[in-house]
């Protein structure tokens, strides 16, 4: 992947302190990536970060985002696409791509094609190894907002322009002390929503997608609070946040390269889709 982002912040949250000292592991693994605990106001460390990019561009992801295709974009590529001639673009999505046209159907394996229908080309004659020779935009407003093709503003895996999301931020930040929101991401992601209206009706997507959401955790009672809008993550791969706690302690890790080449990265048909990562842990040796 192209290391187009100059930063990489991970934002995150401890349960208890048995979770503290696996982070603090976590960042000798990962140097190069800035670690904040969250405060009392995930809106606000959120709108701090935005804040303080060096970057003309925001992405978002979550912790049960996979990388499964290389990300080939450079500084130059997202500056075309969103000065394209097509006027003001909405975003480049990471997740979306010709191979991610069905959605999954809750409780099943069923898969229902739901296309993205016609699609332009936006090309680059001078295009490098390490970029894509063109990407595909389409109109959303033709498709029914909350479907994958029309939710604008997602955290997984969608690429805005840094001085759009810190307006949204910074109106958030002050509503959270007003309305005392869940300090989660997917209250976060949920109060986002009150802009997507807002946002252009173009998106721009890679040929194939890059990013899967893979719902593997059972950890979240966000959605707990009726049976009808119960937590489902898990249901083919479960996973149990103690269990990876250990495993981490004692020197395991997912690898990518091992679930790469177990073939859990191929058939990639649908943004959220869950992904058999414990096939791909390993211990390091140290």
């Amino acid at each position: 992947m192209n290391n187009i982002f100059e930063e990489k912040i991970v934002i995150y949250k401890c349960s208890n302190e048995k979770y503290s000292d696996a982070y603090r592991n976590l960042r000798k693994d990962h140097p190069s990536v800035s670690f904040w605990e969250q405060g009392s106001s995930l809106f606000n460390d959120v709108d701090v970060a935005v804040s303080c990019s060096l970057s003309s561009y925001i992405a978002f992801f979550t912790d049960d985002n996979i990388f499964y295709n290389d990300v080939l974009l450079t500084q130059r590529w997202i500056d075309c696409a969103f000065g394209s001639p097509l006027g003001t673009l909405s975003h480049i999505s990471l997740r979306l791509g010709e191979n991610t046209q069905q959605r999954s159907v809750k409780g099943t394996e069923e898969m229902i094609w739901q296309p993205v229908g016609e699609c332009g080309v936006l090309s680059s004659n001078r295009a490098l190894p390490t970029e894509w020779e063109h990407l595909f935009y389409y109109d959303r407003s033709v498709h029914y907002y909350g479907g994958y093709w029309n939710y604008p503003i997602s955290l997984d895996g969608h690429i805005f322009q840094q001085n759009v999301v810190q307006d949204w931020t910074e109106e958030l930040c002050y509503l959270d002390k007003i309305k005392k929101w869940k300090q989660n991401p997917n209250e976060l992601e949920r109060a986002l929503q009150r802009f997507c209206q807002e946002c252009p009706t173009w998106v721009t997507m890679p040929p194939l997608g890059c990013v899967v959401n893979s719902p593997n955790n059972q950890v979240s009672d966000y959605f707990s609070h009726n049976e009808s809008n119960k937590n489902v993550a898990g249901e083919y791969y479960p996973l149990q946040a103690d269990r990876l706690l250990e495993d981490f302690n004692n020197g395991y890790r997912v690898s990518h390269k091992t679930l790469r080449k177990a073939g859990h990265l191929d058939n990639v048909t649908c943004p959220h889709q869950e992904i058999n990562i414990l096939d791909a842990m390993i211990k390091e040796v140290r």
